[in-house]
């Protein structure tokens, strides 16, 4: 697992052209989403289901655990063979 940082900046340039999104902030794993969000307080969190450290699908439990009125996104990446064994599983 790892952070694509050149893809969560990407999609935060493109965000930040849109007139009715303000983008609040980043995070590279997990933990750092989970304190982003109790920080900030966002209606929407895109998430990253490979995060190093604790992953999306964890962080995105405690979101709703903690604040149940804020929407997650989940976006994953995978490669053939990963996808592949998800599939067959």
């Amino acid at each position: 697992m790892y952070d694509l940082a050149y893809v969560r900046q990407g999609l935060a340039g493109l965000l930040r052209l849109e007139p009715d999104f303000e983008l609040v902030g980043e995070a590279s794993d997990g933990q750092a989403s989970i304190e982003l969000v109790r920080d900030v307080g966002p209606d929407v969190v895109l998430m990253d289901g490979n995060l190093p450290g604790m992953d999306g699908i964890e962080a995105t439990r405690i979101i709703h655990r903690e604040h149940p009125g804020i929407r997650v996104i989940g976006l994953s990446m995978f490669d053939a063979n990963e996808k592949a064994a998800c599939l067959s599983s």
